[in-house]
């Protein structure tokens, strides 16, 4: 997902799905195969006329959740099964389209369940002077490019401002490893010091045992030792974790800046 092309494309895409409905309703099968009843001009004009009030629709949303405050890069066109969703929108959902809370809209077009957010611990590794949070994830979103997993991805790692608990898209899927393994049902399972398998493959499916830098207790929420925000490789103490461990040692471990320590990262 790109985060800040979701204004531009949301209702391009709103329309597309729309379109697509139409087009696959419009042909009706009678009698055989090759009989097919072609869309009448009257059939026509009620599909453009509904995609064009389906559109104004999304846009008295927008204007209603920029009115309340909602900036462009908070406004959230998540469907209702978790699809195409936001990390940088609030989680009151006050600017979320397809949200009672938020715009009110009433979801049109495709909407198929998302099979679940991926997680793995980094093939690669790094000491405690990797460039902050973005650093880490710019490594996450590599490795995962490079494997060709898609998707956007986070490190689990908190700084002195922010953590997994303030930045992450708070997912009610299942968080899956890359082979489909579920280490969580869901954010709530995620953070209660209890995972129901190890993190314990790499973006490629490979099997690691290994530590990594996190910062993060158990519940996802940020430590004070996290390498002076992740840009020392002084030999100092750190929070990491020890990815074959299930309970709160996944996270919540010794590490050292000067060590190099692998990552994990999650998809939003």
């Amino acid at each position: 997902m790109e985060i800040n092309s979701q204004s531009g494309n949301a209702v391009l895409w709103a329309l597309m799905a729309i379109a697509l409905f139409g087009a696959l309703t419009a042909a009706i099968m009678t009698g055989s195969r090759s009989s097919i009843k072609i869309m009448s001009d009257e059939e026509a004009q009620a599909q453009a006329y509904a995609s064009q009030e389906y559109t104004n629709t999304v846009n008295a949303a927008l204007k209603r959740l920029k009115l309340r405050g909602c900036e462009d890069s908070e406004i959230s066109y998540e469907t209702p099964k978790g699809n195409n969703p936001n990390p940088l929108a609030p989680a009151n959902e006050k600017c979320h389209v397809y949200r009672l809370n938020g715009g009110q809209v009433e979801f049109q077009g495709v909407d198929v369940a998302a099979a679940g957010k991926r997680v793995f611990v980094t093939s690669t590794t790094t000491e405690g002077n990797f460039g902050g949070l973005a650093g880490g994830d710019t490594i996450c979103n590599n490795l995962a490019a490079v494997a060709g997993l898609g998707g956007t991805y986070m490190a689990w790692l908190s700084d002195s401002t922010a953590s997994p608990d303030t930045r992450f898209t708070k997912s009610t899927d299942d968080y899956i490893l890359v082979d489909d393994t579920v280490i969580a049902n869901g954010w709530t399972d995620l953070i209660d010091a209890d995972l129901d398998h190890a993190i314990n493959l790499d973006e490629n499916g490979n099997s690691l045992n290994t530590e990594t830098f996190t910062g993060t207790i158990y519940n996802g929420t940020g430590h004070a030792l996290h390498c002076n925000d992740w840009t020392t490789n002084a030999l100092q103490a750190a929070v990491g974790g020890r990815n074959h461990m299930t309970n709160a040692g996944w996270t919540q471990s010794a590490a050292d800046c000067g060590s190099p320590n692998n990552l994990y990262c999650f998809e939003q």
